[in-house]
């Protein structure tokens, strides 16, 4: 059983714009945090814009055996784990002198 409501046109309006509103936040929301989104592996051409080097310096590191890979093919894939732990592997702690 169908049952017919009457919604005045200024109140379907009002709730169409907010409709609108919302989707124009998800989209801005969406682009904003485009770049924080972490991917489960990355590639070759993900890693030079991520970690600000040049794709030398990833093959480099790569094969020196310094930044974890899984191959696949001729395709080289990166895990966001990966990533974070030649990172940490690398860290060194600040020291303050007096």
């Amino acid at each position: 059983m169908s049952t017919l409501i009457a919604v005045h046109s200024d109140e379907l309006n009002e709730l169409k714009q907010e409709i609108k509103d919302l989707k124009n936040l998800c989209s801005t929301l969406i682009e904003h945090n485009k770049n924080n989104i972490v991917k489960p592996f990355y590639t070759n051409k993900d890693l030079p814009e991520l970690l600000g080097v040049g794709q030398n310096w990833i093959k480099k590191y790569r094969d020196e055996g310094y930044l974890p890979y899984t191959q696949v093919g001729d395709k080289f894939l990166y895990s966001y784990e990966d990533i974070m732990y030649f990172y940490q592997k690398n860290r060194l702690e600040a020291y303050a002198y007096d």
